[in-house]
């Protein structure tokens, strides 16, 4: 069984990827609706907005884990290491693939004349 804090670990991962995508579609949703979306420039900022609110989530779980000085992440390295370094790989990959996202996102946008 995964323990409390592993389990927070992995909750607070899903979450900082996952809201991201929501307001993504739902903002692409309501700027269809409006007819923004048709504009190069609109989809783009949206995009790079929801691209970069990941990382403002995992900078607030840091902030938050560093408040208690990361015991949650010690408990678990000593109860279960395997699966914490599976979760932090995981979670690499995923900030790794938004940054790449990311900054091809701000690339175009810079350099396309929009």
């Amino acid at each position: 069984m995964i323990s409390e804090h592993l389990h927070n670990l992995i909750f607070g991962l899903a979450t900082a990827f996952v809201l991201p995508i929501v307001g993504f579609v739902l903002g692409m949703i309501f700027s269809r609706i409006l007819g923004g979306w048709r504009v190069a420039k609109i989809r783009r900022w949206w995009t790079i907005f929801c691209l970069s609110m990941p990382f403002v989530f995992l900078g607030m779980m840091i902030t938050r884990m560093a408040e208690d000085h990361f015991e949650g992440i010690r408990s678990s390295w000593s109860a279960e290491p395997k699966l914490l370094l599976i979760i932090i790989a995981f979670g690499v990959l995923l900030s790794t693939t938004t940054m790449l996202a990311l900054l091809r996102a701000w690339h175009r946008s810079n350099w396309n004349g929009s």
